[in-house]
C-alpha cells in the first residue's frame, strides 16, 4: 500500500489591486493500492497537478491548486498516473464545492 500526498493551495485575491486577501496551504493523504513490489527496489513517483480560479464577485477571486504525488513501482506507472489524476480532480471538486457554498452564503447575506 502506498500513500498519495496532495498539496492544496488556496489564494483569495482582489482584482482592484491584486492584493492577496488570504492564502492557505494544506496537505491531504490517502492510501492507494499499487502493485506488490520488492522493497529493495526504489519506487518511481508520478504526479498530477490541476488548478481552478473561481470568480467570487465584488472583484474578488479564489484560486485552488492541487498537486498529487504517488510513489509506485515502474511497472505500475500508467495505473498510478490515472489514480493520481482521479484523486486530484476529486479533491479539486470538493474544494470548489466548499468555496461555492461559502460564496452562496455570502450572496444571501448581502441581499
Amino acid at each position: 500500500m502506498s500513500e498519495a500526498v496532495a498539496k492544496i493551495r488556496k489564494v483569495f485575491t482582489s482584482y482592484h489591486d491584486g492584493e492577496v486577501l488570504s492564502a492557505e496551504e494544506s496537505v491531504k493523504k490517502e492510501p492507494v493500492q499499487v502493485l506488490a513490489h520488492d522493497t529493495d527496489i526504489p519506487l518511481a513517483e508520478v504526479g498530477y497537478a490541476i488548478g481552478l480560479t473561481i470568480n467570487l464577485g465584488n472583484y474578488q477571486s479564489a484560486r485552488i491548486d492541487i498537486s498529487v504525488k504517488l510513489p509506485t513501482p515502474v511497472e505500475d506507472i500508467e495505473r498510478a498516473q490515472k489514480a493520481a489524476k482521479k484523486l486530484a480532480t476529486t479533491w479539486l471538486a470538493q474544494e470548489e464545492q466548499d468555496i461555492n457554498i461559502v460564496k452562496q452564503q455570502k450572496v444571501q447575506t448581502d441581499l
